[in-house]
């Protein structure tokens, strides 16, 4: 005896897949201007061996990407706070 499924949880598994669909089709909709940006040649390409900057290897950071080095900077002060009270209450 074979148990065979519904019609139901076909139509539930294609209205899933519909939803994703639709909303990875959004996600990318909202990140393709940036995406074009990125692969688009800058004006200064033009293979000038002077035109070098000294901060070539920064990269261009999106402004709500949180920088790394700033965060560690925070944290090893937070840490150092931390650490002489724990030195004060334990005096």
């Amino acid at each position: 005896m074979r148990s065979q499924g519904s019609g139901f949880g076909v139509v539930v598994l294609l209205v899933v897949v519909a939803v994703v669909l639709f909303l990875a089709s959004r996600a990318l909709k909202s990140t393709l201007p940036a995406a074009t940006a990125l692969v688009k040649p800058s004006p200064s390409a033009d293979g000038a061996a002077g035109s070098a900057s000294s901060d070539g290897g920064e990269s261009i950071r999106p402004s709500r990407l949180p920088d790394l080095k700033e965060a560690k900077k925070v944290t090893d002060a937070h840490a150092a706070q931390v650490k002489e009270a724990i030195e004060k209450t334990s005096e």
